[in-house]
């Protein structure tokens, strides 16, 4: 019962932290401490691969890691606690995890609805542009494992073209055998590893058409589909 506990609690501190108008950096700390608190919990190390290629200056990128596990989410966020998350739009039904993710700032994807999709996607360009770092699965839902890497969606790409920002390709091994798809609750029998690879980001070609944005979706797919 740890894990919806521990779940429910920082859900709740961050909705109140957002309706007291706190700085984003303390609703921030507060998605950082439960990261920490359920992989500390469950004895998972998160060994990190590339932090030298993490992009130095305030330019905004758009983080696209191949997706398999919930634990996806937790890892992320113990690297990056700043960054905010694209989610399907059926989490946003949850009671008092849906509130704690608007708080959050996380952006709500309609897989069913290319148009509304796409339009979700549009809405994120302009914080991009200002320096923001957005989290997307391009693959476009949870895979059964992270031995092979699904097919691209488009969605990420678009984003990635009309913000100018950089894709940050991201690979992260060993977290679907600890919380596989279609299980509620983690698998996790002792201490655990899960590595992650962050490599090179790639700027997009300035031309705004659908070459370009197929030209680096083509581009980030074949620099992650080398970790499978």
């Amino acid at each position: 019962m740890y894990f919806p506990l521990v779940t429910a609690f920082f859900s709740l501190k961050i909705m109140i932290l957002y309706f007291l108008k706190a700085p984003v950096t303390r609703i921030d700390n507060v998605a950082l401490a439960w990261s920490k608190s359920v992989l500390n919990f469950l004895k998972i190390t998160v060994k990190v691969n590339g932090l030298e290629n993490i992009p130095k200056d305030k330019r905004g990128f758009v983080l696209l890691f191949n997706h398999s596990s919930f634990f996806d989410i937790f890892v992320i966020l113990n690297i990056f606690s700043d960054l905010r998350f694209g989610a399907k739009e059926e989490l946003f039904k949850i009671p008092l995890f849906a509130g704690a993710m608007r708080a959050s700032g996380t952006v709500p994807i309609a897989r069913q609805s290319r148009h509304r999709s796409i339009k979700a996607l549009g809405g994120a360009v302009d914080r991009l542009k200002a320096g923001a770092k957005l989290a997307l699965a391009p693959e476009g839902t949870r895979s059964l494992n992270d031995i092979n890497l699904n097919s691209f969606k488009s969605g990420p790409f678009y984003l990635i073209n009309q913000a100018q920002c950089l894709a940050f390709p991201c690979v992260i091994k060993g977290a679907s055998v600890l919380w596989p798809k279609g299980y509620f609750w983690p698998l996790v029998t002792g201490p655990s590893t899960i590595e992650v690879w962050l490599l090179n980001p790639i700027a997009p070609a300035r031309d705004q058409d659908k070459k370009a944005v197929h030209d680096i979706k083509d581009q980030v797919y074949h620099v992650m589909k080398n970790y499978f």
